[in-house]
């Protein structure tokens, strides 16, 4: 049976551990569902009380079943935006400055 928690005097239904885990939700959708709702929300309001109960399911979820507490697909959206990082890197200006730490002439008029 869910549990209910009553935020400002809105019943919310949060699924048990049990509940979740028979129907074999991974305890990273769990955790997604649970920012969601720090995020935006009931009607587009955070609901940050209701967020750190399923939280907490979630964590119990994958204390009994072992398994990772990561959000679906945040691995990949990481690796995405670190290789656009790369890709976007700041680089320094091309005007011949690093060439006198070489020992060599600022420009070619200066030789």
């Amino acid at each position: 049976m869910p549990t209910t928690i009553t935020i400002d005097g809105y019943n919310h239904a949060v699924l048990t551990a049990d509940e979740f885990i028979a129907q074999g939700t991974a305890p990273g959708a769990i955790m997604s569902i649970a920012e969601h709702l720090s995020a935006s929300g009931h009607d587009h309001v955070p609901q940050p009380l209701l967020a750190a109960e399923v939280r907490s399911v979630a964590r119990e979820v994958a204390y009994r079943t072992g398994q990772s507490l990561q959000v679906p697909g945040s691995a990949v959206n990481a690796r995405q935006f670190a290789s656009y990082k790369r890709r976007h890197a700041m680089k320094g200006a091309n005007d011949n400055r690093s060439a006198k730490a070489h020992g060599k002439p600022r420009n070619r008029r200066a030789a």
